[in-house]
């Protein structure tokens, strides 16, 4: 099958000279059909047409209408969209990200990498717009256990770890427009929201304070917390390779979980957002 193209032409126009882009299977409209010149809202009506079901069948109407020919409608029975199982799985990198004034206080995970599952569908091949995909999942994250802080004042200098369990439920509903299409794979793009609920429980927590004194005072007070639930805007590129038995994917996302933790080291307040980038392969069944 070779896709039809557009062509590219001049005309003049108020003694201007201005490009025209006509869309191929409107020249083999007008070729095909033989418009007589006492047809010239037929050929207004070719010119606004776009390569839908919709718009050729009104075409077709006026031309038979037109010419005082018979013809019979059928309307073709198929599916108005595809329906795949999408299974992932990758690597999420998180980063924590300042919300306001952190004090002087610097927060950072440890590891930043961490497992990514999702299990969902994807809807596609939509007959009114064949490029738009809408991708619903679950997504299962095995987040950081581990933050450290370090930070400078005045008179005495910060560092501490806390330790938790963390991990968190993600709910991911994209909207994904084809790029670049080719006769086997595509190239895509997507936007949309991200529900979170997360699991968090603190282990422990080791904060040491040096004031420049010959041992370090140390305080084992809780620092972190996390919201339960929280949503991201969530932006996404992807790769697809047909196959008879599916579609391989590959995909980056990026979320922006917004005021999801907050820290509170010596009582100086503050609230990151959450940062994470997920690189995953999977398949489209």
């Amino acid at each position: 099958m070779i896709p039809l193209k557009e062509l590219k032409s001049t005309r003049e126009q108020d003694g201007r000279t201005v490009n025209v882009t006509t869309p191929q299977y409107r020249g083999v409209l007008l070729s095909t059909l033989k418009l007589g010149t006492d047809q010239e809202a037929l050929k207004a009506l070719i010119d606004r047409s776009r390569l839908t079901d919709k718009d050729l069948i009104q075409v077709m109407e006026m031309y038979h209408e037109d010419r005082n020919l018979s013809y019979r409608q059928f309307t073709p029975k198929g599916k108005s969209m595809e329906t795949g199982l999408r299974i992932l799985a990758g690597i999420g990198m998180q980063s924590l990200i300042k919300n306001f004034e952190n004090q002087g206080i610097n927060y950072r995970f440890s590891p930043a990498s961490a497992p990514y599952i999702e299990v969902g569908l994807r809807f596609r091949k939509f007959k009114s717009a064949p490029r738009l995909m809408m991708d619903a999942g679950v997504a299962i994250y095995f987040e950081p256990s581990e933050i450290d802080l370090s930070g400078q004042r005045i008179t005495f200098a910060l560092t501490g770890t806390q330790t938790m369990k963390n991990s968190s439920i993600a709910v991911p509903l994209m909207v994904n427009y084809i790029l670049v299409k080719g006769s086997s794979s595509s190239v895509y793009a997507g936007a949309g929201l991200t529900f979170w609920v997360s699991n968090f429980s603190n282990e422990s927590a080791s904060v040491f304070v040096d004031n420049g004194g010959a041992e370090s005072n140390v305080i084992e007070e809780d620092f972190v917390s996390r919201k339960s639930s929280s949503l991201s805007p969530s932006l996404k590129l992807g790769w697809m390779r047909d196959f008879s038995s599916g579609s391989l994917i590959i995909e980056l996302k990026g979320d922006l979980v917004l005021k999801n933790y907050e820290f509170t080291p010596l009582n100086y307040y503050s609230v990151y957002h959450l940062g994470v980038g997920t690189v995953s392969v999977g398949y489209l069944f």
